[in-house]
């Protein structure tokens, strides 16, 4: 898993970020004179419209990702970028993560660089899409552990917990339901084995 994905995992799950680590791993490239030539707000490459604009969808994509409040503790250029400092959750799973964006506000950086308006847009499909999976009455059941349920996630995407069931806790439970093996798709009363992929959910339940 590389550090990007490392940052997200441990977020979802609840475990502390160090963002000194992503720091470290993440050096910028030494911005050309032009780029801290202007300062922010006042017209040059370093707009405070621009970084406030990156700021509020930095704070949408991690509020849909971890399903908690973020709130911003500072942004500001560094480097010809801008740094931020978010604050994730609340009391004791309070977290801080530390993120740098580019000066166009086009790609954010967790140890790599990422689109931020097109992982933004992966992430409002994809809770769009289990969310209406989860209005249809879909379920999957599967074992975490076990590396065809994980494929059959990955079709559903990054919201797939809104409709997985872990039949690892209480097999029994899952067998009356109908489940022979795993992973799979429930939808209904009708019980499918195996992964399935996007057609099959999109043309089963109309959701896209």
């Amino acid at each position: 898993m590389d550090q990007a994905g490392k940052v997200l995992a441990d977020l979802r799950a609840g475990r502390p970020v160090d963002p000194g680590a992503i720091q470290r791993r993440m050096e910028p490239p030494a911005p050309p004179p032009a780029a801290v030539a202007g300062a922010p707000g006042d017209g040059g490459s370093m707009d405070r419209a621009v970084g406030l604009a990156t700021q509020k969808k930095l704070v949408s994509f991690y509020e849909m990702i971890t399903g908690k409040a973020v709130r911003v503790l500072s942004g500001e250029p560094e480097s010809g970028m801008w740094r931020y400092t978010f604050s994730v959750g609340e009391g004791k799973e309070r977290l801080q993560q530390v993120v740098y964006a580019t000066a166009d506000g086009r790609r954010f950086f967790e140890g790599k660089g990422v689109h931020l308006d097109t992982e933004l847009a992966a992430v409002r499909r994809d809770k769009r899409f289990a969310s209406c999976l989860a209005d249809k009455s879909v379920r999957v059941f599967g074992d975490p552990r076990g590396k065809t349920t994980i494929q059959q996630l990955k079709v559903v995407g990054k919201f797939g917990g809104l409709v997985f069931i872990d039949c690892s806790k209480n097999p029994k439970n899952c067998a009356k339901l109908g489940v022979k093996s795993l992973p799979s798709v429930a939808i209904g009363k009708d019980v499918t084995p195996g992964v399935q992929q996007r057609s099959f959910f999109e043309t089963a339940t109309g959701c896209k």
